[in-house]
């Protein structure tokens, strides 16, 4: 039995953030899906940005996002195109920094199914020297 990809990822941010308290499920996409939007938002150009909200929109699932007056705005492109720009900004950043980190799930196995030699090594940073 393979491996079946289409993982789900719930974005949240911290609690000191100005969007604390937003939560968004997302999909996550193939790498040149991935590239494609990175690549678009760099631009200014109007049609190409609603281009990027629009791929976006087919990979969100839901979010907890309301109006003033506390009415769901729907997770889809009308959505998307509704919210305001500084909270897609965020949404999609965070989205953008899930897809590509590294999960954290089990550590990684060798082939004799013993603890790999790359889990051993130690990954934090390390201070810089002080000589002169």
């Amino acid at each position: 039995m393979g491996y079946k990809r289409g993982k789900t990822y719930l974005l949240e941010w911290e609690d000191t953030s100005d969007f604390h308290g937003l939560q968004v499920r997302v999909r996550g996409t193939r790498v040149g899906e991935y590239l494609a939007i990175i690549d678009s938002l760099d631009t200014q150009d109007a049609e190409t940005l609603r281009d990027v909200f629009a791929q976006f929109a087919q990979f969100l699932i839901s979010w907890n996002l309301e109006d003033e007056d506390g009415t769901p705005i729907p997770a889809n492109i009308d959505g998307v195109l509704e919210a305001d720009m500084d909270i897609m900004t965020a949404i999609l950043e965070a989205w953008q920094l899930t897809l590509a980190s590294v999960s954290k799930g089990k550590e990684p196995r060798s082939n004799d199914g013993s603890r790999s030699a790359e889990a051993s090594i130690p990954m934090e940073t390390l201070s810089p020297s002080l000589a002169s």
